[in-house]
């Protein structure tokens, strides 16, 4: 069994069985390619995080669901997108005001980690110029003038 091909069977099976829609008129509610819907199927590519999730809103299926190998074929109640609704409540909800405090504290977290990237490169390139010397000019020729 191919790598993907589970992944190909349940695109297929979700198509043709539950929405009972052609790739045409799947791939224009997607807003992609027929083309792109097609090679989906066939398993001559793996989708982007971005139709991944068109995918997944569309059929009413999580991406865990559909990428993984060991899943069955038809879904559970619980593969459903809308089941993550209630996956989320368990672990709370935050306010808008506590969102924009992590999304802040995250950005923070980041610059300090792309500065301490970059001061970490400057001493590499450095330490590099002081050990490399480069020749000038034509190497001597031997024995002949």
């Amino acid at each position: 069994m191919n790598k993907n091909q589970k992944f190909c069977l349940k695109l297929y099976y979700l198509r043709t069985r539950e929405k009972k829609m052609t790739q045409k008129k799947v791939a224009t509610q997607l807003a992609i390619r027929q083309a792109t819907l097609s090679n989906l199927e066939q398993g001559s590519s793996m989708p982007s995080l971005d139709i991944l999730l068109k995918l997944c809103q569309f059929y009413n299926v999580t991406p865990t669901w559909l990428l993984d190998d060991k899943a069955p074929l038809v879904p559970t109640p619980n593969d459903r997108w809308t089941a993550r609704e209630k996956v989320r409540g368990k672990a709370g909800k935050i306010t808008p005001a506590e969102e924009r405090k992590l999304a802040a504290a995250m950005q923070e977290e980041l610059k300090a980690n792309a500065q301490r990237r970059r001061g970490y490169k400057t001493k590499k390139k450095a330490a590099k110029k002081t050990t490399k010397k480069k020749k000038r000019g034509r190497p001597k020729k031997k024995g002949r003038r």
